[in-house]
């Protein structure tokens, strides 16, 4: 190995990226445009969760922003206050649609990507 003094168990960050770009005992690589969706895919999950788009919350997000808007509402009550919550009940609707469409076609095409190519795949030295 190489390192810094060559020591048994000495691993450096030349190393390292040999480690990670070296082939398994089929003589496969790493898929590493798989890895890069991935990446952009919890992105998306973190951003899901952190605009409320989260699909195991009792309430939707055009719900929650709404709330107490509208006709019956407890904070502005009128027929302009309904017309506005209907707006924007839909405006986030849209947005939590496209989102999460979004998000799906992102998960198809990281399940469509294998976890190994061969070597000379240009997936197996995508850059990250």
């Amino acid at each position: 190995m190489a390192g810094y003094d060559d020591s048994t168990g000495y691993i450096d960050a030349q190393d390292k990226i040999a480690i990670e770009h070296a082939p398994d005992e089929n003589g496969k690589y790493d898929n590493k445009k798989r890895e890069a969706i991935k990446v952009v895919l919890d992105s998306l999950d973190s951003a899901e969760t952190a605009l409320g788009l989260d699909l195991t919350s009792s309430e939707s997000p055009e719900v929650k922003l709404t709330e107490g808007m509208g006709k019956d509402g407890s904070v502005w009550n009128s027929t302009f206050a309904e017309t506005a919550r209907e707006n924007i009940s839909g405006i986030l609707s849209g947005i939590s649609r496209d989102f999460r469409w979004t998000r799906d076609d992102v998960q198809i095409q990281y399940w469509l990507e294998p976890e190994k190519v061969d070597s000379g795949d240009p997936r197996a030295s995508w850059d990250l």
